[in-house]
């Protein structure tokens, strides 16, 4: 699945993607580079620096087949998976919630202590992770990279609609322009 064999037009370069040089990536070769996340965050006994597998994601849906030897779901993931930024509701039995809390990143109905896992939440920022996919029906895809990203932090995508067109972090939050509204500076629940 990289470059240094015969890929496929369409299919990205995870050699790049999942390199530990890049500005941020899934933790397949290394820790992830964004630090200290709040347990609250995670679920199963993940982590911010537990390492993943390709077989975290990809696998049989079906619990009795081990493997990636097959599934109904596209890119033979364990779990459904939308690779598409367009308006739609998630639910928590998808895929990014085997390992993200559903309610810290998903649920504006959670409470202020549960969404406040998240660093872009509740109390500091008003209308972070929750309000965006419940309440405007944005994907955790109009916004993050599945596997890695050369150029921003924290699996930040740009270039998606909906979605982001530009992001910058800094020590305490950061600016990002979105492309449902106008640039936003916002500050974080605890620091990177």
């Amino acid at each position: 699945h990289s470059s240094w064999t015969a890929q496929p037009a369409t299919q990205s370069d995870l050699g790049v993607l999942l390199n530990a040089n890049n500005a941020s990536f899934h933790p397949v070769e290394a820790q992830g580079k964004n630090r200290n996340v709040a347990p609250g965050a995670f679920v199963n006994g993940w982590t911010w620096d537990r390492l993943t597998y390709c077989s975290d994601c990809h696998a049989s849906d079906d619990a009795s087949v081990r493997g990636p030897h097959g599934s109904s779901n596209q890119y033979i993931l364990k779990k459904p998976y939308t690779a598409s930024s367009a308006y739609r509701t998630m639910a928590s039995t998808e895929l990014c919630f085997d390992c993200h809390t559903f309610d810290t990143y998903a649920n504006d109905s959670a409470s202020t202590a549960v969404k406040g896992t998240s660093r872009f939440n509740p109390p500091q920022f008003s209308t972070g992770h929750t309000f965006h996919v419940q309440q405007k029906s944005v994907p955790c895809y109009g916004c993050h990279a599945s596997h890695g990203s050369t150029a921003n932090p924290a699996l930040v995508a740009t270039g998606r609609n909906p979605g982001l067109t530009a992001y910058t972090q800094t020590a305490n939050g950061g600016t990002c322009t979105p492309t449902c509204h106008g640039r936003w500076t916002y500050f974080v629940n605890y620091a990177r």
